[in-house]
């Protein structure tokens, strides 16, 4: 499948951190994770808990955005217990 993204997005761990500070009240610490089109990041928060925090690609159209969160809705509806579900902190 050839992708239409022409650049993903390029953040580095510190700048997800003051986010997750900024936006959340979390102290975290961040790893980037693999992805094609967007950019993904697990944090850690100080407590134990662990976050994946998806950075969408603007190029990306917003309908397949929504189609991807309707995808992990129906997942976790089934109890699919590896399937991360949607939320805040």
């Amino acid at each position: 499948m050839t992708s239409i993204i022409s650049q993903s997005p390029n953040l580095i761990c510190e700048q997800t951190c003051k986010f997750a500070l900024d936006g959340y009240d979390l102290v975290v610490t961040a790893e980037a994770l693999p992805s094609e089109r967007d950019q993904n990041f697990r944090f850690q928060a100080e407590d134990g808990s662990v976050f994946v925090l998806k950075i969408a690609n603007g190029e990306e159209d917003r309908s397949f955005l929504e189609a991807q969160n309707q995808v992990m809705f129906r997942l976790r509806e089934r109890n699919i217990a590896y399937c991360p579900h949607l939320g805040y902190p």
